[in-house]
């Protein structure tokens, strides 16, 4: 009921006491130590269109609060991407069984080990071994959010963000795919921003 009321007309009269407790949860669950796979997939679709709203109708109880709540450092960033790579494992690899053998982000390691000559991409709107297009649009809310809210500290924890990924051992798919995601929002994300602004990030 929150998520449809805050979109409409009402969402001047929502509660601010009721929103910071909503939001407060969703913000708990991207925890490694706390998330459950289901819950983990509810909250990252309700912080990003909680995050959209906010970007399409600032000034509201609900933007108040977001601004409050959304942390402000890697950290955050960091478990929830941790916590989306979870949402992966099961479908990659030989945990996937006989399908995960077309996975396209073994076929993008396979490539850049030699041992494929073209990798395929490919987007799913639900969790298995691809990109998930739902968590690259967390991202991307997430980075256009936090840089409209001025955040002087974004570029530099996306930067960090991004290397641990790059880093991880090619046998962990699930954190390349989900460096994918975080790219691809990263880079929608900024599309927008200033030329200096773009040349900071890269």
């Amino acid at each position: 009921a929150l998520r449809v009321h805050h979109l409409t007309d009402g969402a001047k009269a929502l509660s601010e006491d009721v929103l910071r407790s909503w939001i407060g949860e969703l913000i708990a669950v991207l925890s490694p130590s706390a998330a459950q796979p289901q819950m983990a997939s509810i909250a990252v679709a309700e912080l990003t269109t909680a995050m959209r709203s906010c970007l399409r109708r600032p000034g509201l109880p609900l933007d108040n609060v977001m601004r409050e709540l959304l942390p402000k450092d890697g950290p955050f960033l960091d478990d929830a991407s941790k916590v989306m790579s979870g949402l992966h494992q099961g479908h990659m690899g030989h945990d996937g069984g006989a399908p995960a053998q077309a996975d396209t982000v073994q076929c993008v390691v396979q490539a850049a080990t030699g041992r494929l000559g073209v990798p395929h991409l490919g987007w799913s709107p639900c969790p298995c071994g691809h990109v998930w297009t739902k968590l690259a649009a967390f991202f991307q809310t997430c980075v256009a959010f936090r840089e409209k809210r001025g955040d002087p500290a974004l570029i530099s924890d996306l930067r960090a963000l991004l290397q641990r990924l790059q880093s991880r051992d090619m046998s962990e798919a699930e954190d390349h795919a989900v460096f994918i995601e975080v790219f691809c929002g990263v880079l929608r994300a900024a599309r927008r921003w200033s030329a200096e602004r773009q040349k900071e990030l890269w």
